[in-house]
């Protein structure tokens, strides 16, 4: 996904084998369909995007995969409080807490500030993570058949998730999609002990906004032509904010 993948694909005139018919999704719209790709053969990567018939009539370009994926490197910091907590009086230990789960309670609305998205996704995050211990979540989707990086790559995802509260950067305001292949993030839900008819519904509901990134999806921000937005309508403008 790091790597710089072609923009302008070769002419299909070029090549003297026949069209092929390649099943693919876009990483736009998430579309699903085939089209006739001769370039199939022509050395490039599996893992080369391409967009559907309609995005690329629209002349909308791939997205930056380095923008809107969470490298498996980045670390994760705990914030070590035991110390100063046992500081504290009784009273301001029952303040502390208290505080602590006001701010978790109110943190849910920052999901719908995020995007629509984000709700279903983190009920569904909730699920996994609430059935069994991560170690024991790792360890069956290993026994899945999943790679340890696609592994990695599906708890980097879930941990950005809760970190920014949704799947937007706090900092910088851009959508991050998992970097495992759908079908491969949906292996790793499947594989832990959370009732499998729950995240199934949940999954069908969040799966395709999850990984879209039409270019409006791409970024929040007011308006068609910069983003969205969930405190206006989408059918807002600047124009509608002025006073």
């Amino acid at each position: 996904l790091d790597q710089a993948y072609p923009i302008c694909l070769p002419p299909f005139k070029i090549f003297n084998m026949p069209p092929l018919k390649i099943g693919f999704a876009c990483p736009c719209c998430r579309s699903k369909g085939t089209r006739e790709r001769q370039e199939a053969k022509s050395g490039y990567p599996d893992d080369v995007p391409f967009l559907c018939g309609s995005c690329e009539d629209e002349g909308v370009s791939l997205p930056d995969m380095t923008v809107h994926t969470i490298p498996v490197e980045t670390g994760v910091v705990v914030l070590e409080a035991s110390q100063a907590f046992e500081g504290l009086t009784d009273q301001e230990r029952s303040y502390a807490l208290a505080l602590s789960q006001a701010d978790w309670a109110g943190a849910k609305i920052c999901l719908l500030q995020c995007s629509p998205e984000s709700v279903p996704i983190f009920a569904l995050l909730q699920l996994l993570f609430s059935a069994q211990p991560v170690p024991e979540l790792v360890a069956s989707a290993l026994e899945s058949g999943l790679s340890q990086e696609e592994v990695d790559q599906a708890l980097m995802y879930c941990a950005a998730f809760y970190g920014n509260v949704g799947n937007y950067k706090s900092f910088g305001d851009t959508k991050f999609v998992p970097q495992l292949a759908l079908e491969r993030l949906e292996v790793f839900l499947l594989a832990g002990k959370a009732k499998s008819e729950d995240v199934k519904e949940l999954w069908q509901e969040c799966q395709n906004a999850m990984y879209s990134l039409k270019p409006r999806q791409r970024q929040m921000g007011l308006g068609a032509a910069k983003g969205i937005s969930t405190y206006f309508s989408g059918n807002c403008e600047e124009d509608d904010a002025e006073i």
